[in-house]
């Protein structure tokens, strides 16, 4: 019986199961945003907004995929394709996650153990998948690298952190409800550009040496995303997944061409590690 929440996965209750790769979005709907680090904050820039969100762990970079216009993101089409270039890790890893064990929030000695969501329907009590464990009960090889993703995504978890920490501490987080048009939920801070132009050069370079400038630079130029994501949000699914004269037809037919380049073949759902 499949348990509500993710769950260790663990010899005795995974080895004679198996997991099947996800071959829709559709399990991202409803996502309003999704975290990530700052190995892929450049790429993540070039299609989403990025703003930050603080936790018990500390202060984060999430890519924001919806706005307060709508509980649904538009990076998600009616055919459960992904209408965007760029898929941020943490998704591309589903149904499978990581839960920290050990060690202070935002320290480098925290780690994790892999957990997967069995509720996805991509547990099977049988054999027809992948394994889970290898009739030596050594974990599978292609868990095994996503235990080797999730270690180095957890390394540079704590890094990016450590990096939002510092721009806390210089006071430049302030509260993102809005950006121009378009609202959002609560819980976002924007880093205040009034404030961080009048830094001086010592505290620029110690930004600079923590890899925290990447992240305020990208979040600068992402934050123009949220004006089109509005604009797609205010209008109804059907404007926006359907054939239509003008500026809504256009964006619609530019995000299912992205969708369409994404077209979840065999190659195209393998995980980024592997």
């Amino acid at each position: 019986m499949a348990q509500n929440g993710p769950v260790p996965v663990t010899f005795d209750r995974h080895s004679d199961r198996s997991w099947h790769r996800f071959t829709s979005y559709d399990f991202a709907r409803c996502r309003l945003e999704c975290e990530i680090v700052s190995a892929e904050v450049s790429e993540a820039a070039a299609d989403f907004p990025i703003a930050f969100r603080s936790s018990g762990s500390g202060v984060s970079p999430h890519t924001i995929l919806a706005t307060a216009a709508s509980p649904e993101t538009p990076f998600v089409s009616d055919q459960g394709r992904w209408r965007a270039t760029y898929v941020p890790s943490l998704l591309r890893c589903h149904p499978f996650s990581i839960e920290l064990v050990g060690g202070e929030a935002g320290s480098r000695t925290n780690s994790g153990k892999l957990v997967v969501d069995e509720t996805t329907g991509l547990v099977s009590c049988d054999q027809s998948g992948s394994p889970f464990f290898a009739k030596d009960g050594s974990i599978a090889s292609e868990l095994e690298a996503l235990k080797g993703f999730f270690k180095s995504f957890l390394a540079d978890r704590n890094a990016t952190r450590r990096a939002c920490a510092l721009i806390k501490e210089l006071g430049l987080f302030v509260e993102l409800t809005r950006f121009r048009d378009a609202e959002l939920p609560d819980g976002w801070m924007s880093v205040d550009f009034r404030r961080f132009n009048q830094l001086g050069p010592a505290q620029i370079a110690v930004l600079q040496s923590s890899g925290a400038m990447q992240l305020i630079y990208a979040h600068q130029v992402s934050l123009n995303h949220l004006l089109w994501m509005h604009h797609c949000q205010t209008h109804s699914p059907k404007v926006i997944s359907t054939p239509a004269n003008g500026r809504d037809s256009d964006l619609a037919g530019f995000l299912d061409a992205i969708a369409s380049e994404r077209d979840l073949s065999d190659a195209e759902a393998k995980y980024a590690y592997l």
